[in-house]
């Protein structure tokens, strides 16, 4: 399917029917794995927003999901968006929500599962965006930190795996007001992380 870029959208729901949904990520991703998420995604007026977050939960209504769903999207050049994947779990493309929602993604899934009210998903900041890091340049992600996180705005997620090449092995997030500010402060964190840049 011909596509100009891939987003993302979370939709989660409770077995009664309430649903909210966070709002349009778009995603990069390289070679199957998502290195980037910015949130709302760029250029996406709010009418196609609602419009596909619309959708994407009348895909979880049909489907009955519990939880969380992530609805992949690719946007074709006409606007005109398809799925292309969807995932019945808590999603790499969400984990910006940990610190730029309201309420995260963990935190409605588990309230969904239990049959609790659903938290708000709005967004904590204006902008927000999520690098991936991948296994393979830099061993000491833990050393690392020192230089990483002297930018306070900085969020770091590491999972304690092996590390070892492509793998995802952690996540940075910052939140902001300006999308060229917070994404360059996002991917600095992730190259230094990599081992792709020294400071």
């Amino acid at each position: 399917v011909p596509f100009v870029r891939e987003m993302s959208v979370l939709v989660v729901r409770r077995p009664g029917g309430e649903s909210v949904s966070y709002p349009v990520s778009e995603t990069v991703q390289r070679q199957g794995i998502c290195h980037e998420t910015t949130t709302p995604a760029p250029g996406l007026d709010a009418g196609r927003a609602t419009a596909i977050a619309a959708f994407a939960t009348r895909i979880a209504d049909e489907l009955g999901v519990v939880g969380v769903l992530a609805v992949e999207l690719m946007e074709r050049a006409d606007g005109e968006v398809v799925v292309n994947e969807l995932a019945m779990r808590p999603h790499n493309t969400g984990h910006w929500t940990i610190e730029g929602a309201v309420t995260s993604q963990f935190e409605n899934h588990l309230r969904a599962v239990a049959d609790l009210p659903l938290g708000s998903t709005r967004m904590t900041a204006p902008v927000a965006v999520m690098s991936n890091v991948l296994g393979g340049g830099n061993p000491d992600l833990v050393g690392s930190l020192p230089v990483v996180l002297a930018d306070p705005e900085v969020r770091v997620h590491l999972y304690g795996k092996a590390v070892m090449p492509g793998r995802k092995v952690a996540h940075v997030t910052v939140c902001g007001a300006d999308l060229g500010a917070t994404r360059a402060a996002a991917r600095a964190a992730s190259d230094h992380l990599e081992g792709r840049t020294h400071g």
